[in-house]
């Protein structure tokens, strides 16, 4: 059997809520405060870095449209002599992923 939850985590806090429902104390209140200010800024930084992604894969394809061939170049020249995750042994692969 499970140890009853702490007062003064979250836990505690849904202890009080959904267990014994009852009202939670100050310290159970502050540790839900502080869990859900984390999970807020967390989901923030996470919109913000698909807003990122997003806005350089757009810009990255203006650019390949506007030069494909120093484009093609670049990505060869970085792909080459480096780790590919879809290619540990190193076989020689084209720009269609085909061996």
């Amino acid at each position: 059997m499970k140890p009853a939850a702490r007062c003064g985590t979250y836990a505690g806090y849904q202890r009080h809520t959904r267990t014994t429902h009852t009202e939670p104390c100050a310290p159970c209140k502050q540790a839900r405060d502080a869990y859900l200010a984390a999970y807020r800024s967390l989901a923030e930084t996470r919109s913000k870095l698909r807003w990122w992604n997003k806005t350089r894969s757009a810009a990255l394809e203006l650019l390949a449209a506007e030069y494909p061939d120093r484009f093609a170049e670049l990505v060869s020249e970085q792909r080459t002599g480096r780790d590919n995750p879809w290619n540990p042994a190193g076989t020689e692969v084209n720009d269609h992923g085909k061996l």
